[in-house]
């Protein structure tokens, strides 16, 4: 047990030569060294790059014919509740179509595809006019949905194409086959799940047939840095990170207590941000990793319809929140009830003026969600803590100005 700051220093600096060690790579990987593993753009690029048909690795189809059949024989998330892949395709696009589709003269392969709207980017976006077929693959490596994106996507291709008829094929690819889910936290429904293992083994088959040796060291390097760094399959790695956690598991624990920043944005936000920025904040509770407020515009706004902002189980009504659970930080705004409650008319008028349609659950209805750090961002080392709040208060401004906007038309509309 470490019981002094010198004590604590050096086991961190026992730990520190052996993370060292850990860190050197035991052979040249191109992808390593321009530091792809973490980057989901990257990933995207480099599978746009196989599947388009007309790539300078002169394999025409093949990766993204390989890729759909796995797409379409994924069985590994298959439940009672989540229908197959294969089910959910079965009315749009069969087995066979794989391959006509993925040599179609015609395909794009596009990355970070805008339809409509600026803020919506589609990872990997492949389309086929010829064959009247969409793919739109939503690339999760380290992080989950957020912002009912999902659903943001499936109105973007309405867009693209307003013929009823068009295909459409949603794909939801991460680490380990995780469940696509929609803001409140459910299934969304029609949308295909694939896991990186399942794309790596793809790649392991095929790379033993492919004779261009440049193309081949690319393709093992993809398949070495996914294994390592994505999916943790190196044997050796993982040996020794168990010894490293064995014999320094007190500089371990030290050392994640320390480089989480997320006690750092709760406190920011609750002792410098909301004061200096919202004023007139309301029933601010502040206590570790829960900040949870609603401003004085809102309060009124209840007060004249006559209802109280706290329901019966100690929620408030419409509240501002911030939450750290599930990876990023964010910070957001929502209404709650009691289950055996009904959603009142201020209820309802606030859910309009903030997110026209939205769906009220039985108990909560979130409006709006920003993130405030990414899942990378919250245990990044950051030069100085001015760096942190500087970020903080970039990506807080944006939620500030929705914020400041909803208010004024509530109040413009009373």
């Amino acid at each position: 047990m470490v019981k002094t700051e010198q004590e604590a220093i050096a086991a961190l600096e026992g730990l520190s030569d052996k993370l060292y060690d850990l860190e050197q790579p035991k052979e040249i990987n191109i992808f390593d060294a321009i530091g792809m593993a973490k980057q989901e753009v990257k990933h995207s690029a480099f599978l746009a790059w196989l599947f388009d048909n007309k790539s300078s690795h002169n394999k025409a189809g093949l990766f993204l014919s390989d890729f759909l059949k796995a797409l379409y024989l994924y069985t590994q998330n298959d439940s009672n509740a989540i229908p197959s892949n294969a089910q959910i395709l079965s009315d749009n696009f069969t087995l066979d179509e794989a391959e006509d589709f993925a040599n179609a003269s015609d395909l794009r392969v596009e990355t970070e595809k805008v339809i409509d709207t600026p803020e919506s980017r589609i990872d990997v976006f492949i389309y086929s006019k010829e064959r009247n077929t969409a793919v739109v693959i939503e690339n999760k490596v380290f992080t989950s949905t957020h912002d009912d994106q999902l659903n943001r996507y499936e109105a973007e291709v309405e867009k693209f194409n307003t013929d009823k008829a068009l295909k459409k094929i949603f794909v939801y690819l991460t680490p380990l086959g995780q469940i696509p889910t929609d803001i409140n936290g459910n299934y969304q429904h029609g949308w295909c799940i694939i896991d990186y293992g399942t794309v790596i083994e793809n790649l392991k088959q095929r790379v033993g047939t492919i004779k261009n040796s440049k193309l081949k060291y690319l393709i093992e390097d993809y398949i070495a840095m996914v294994d390592n760094k994505i999916l943790h399959n190196n044997p050796t790695i993982r040996a020794l990170c168990k010894k490293i956690r064995r014999e320094h598991s007190e500089a371990l624990d030290i050392l994640l207590n320390y480089i989480d920043n997320v006690d750092m944005v709760y406190k920011y936000i609750a002792t410098e941000w909301l004061p200096r920025n919202v004023p007139d904040s309301c029933n601010v509770i502040a206590n570790g990793r829960k900040l949870v407020f609603y401003t004085k515009v809102v309060q009124n706004y209840y007060n004249k319809c006559g209802l109280k902002m706290n329901t019966d189980d100690g929620l408030f009504r419409f509240q501002i929140s911030v939450g750290s659970k599930d990876g990023p930080v964010t910070i957001g705004m929502w209404l709650s009830k009691t289950a055996d409650d009904e959603w009142n008319i201020a209820d309802t008028h606030i859910r309009d003026v903030l997110q026209p349609n939205k769906r009220m659950g039985e108990k909560y209805c979130t409006l709006y969600s920003c993130t405030i750090l990414s899942e990378e961002e919250r245990e990044k080392v950051f030069d100085n803590d001015q760096e942190l709040y500087g970020l903080i208060d970039e990506r807080l401004g944006a939620f500030l100005n929705k914020l400041r906007d909803f208010e004024m038309r509530l109040i413009s509309q009373q």
